[in-house]
């Protein structure tokens, strides 16, 4: 995720600018990276016990574009659909899988 937060034409790393969010699924868990492409590459773990992570890219009537998106299609791309699944021990009943899903409206997609 980009934000020129300090309106200065670049990702700049005092304004947390840029933020990278990257699954593993060889060790199930998601990690938070600040300034990959700035410099720092400072990655840490973010969620653990992660076992699926998905993306839709839907257009302005909310069609799906499917996956991967055709490069004709990028321009069209006006929100995303992420879901995220974890699963953690839950005693005597074994493990238990909680789904998160959301949508993004890309702001200034389209303009």
């Amino acid at each position: 995720f980009l934000a020129d937060r300090n309106m200065n034409g670049t990702p700049d790393d005092t304004y947390f600018e840029e933020i990278t969010y990257r699954y593993i699924p060889a060790d199930n868990r998601l990690e938070q990276c600040l300034y990959e492409t700035v410099g720092a590459g400072d990655c840490e773990d973010f969620i653990d016990d992660v076992t699926a992570v998905t993306f839709s890219y839907l257009d302005a009537a909310g069609n799906d574009l499917g996956d991967p998106v055709a490069a004709a299609d990028y321009s069209d791309i006006r929100s995303v659909g992420i879901s995220l699944t974890v699963q953690k021990p839950a005693g005597r009943d074994g493990m238990i899988a909680r789904t998160y899903s959301t949508r993004i409206r890309c702001r200034n997609l389209g303009i």
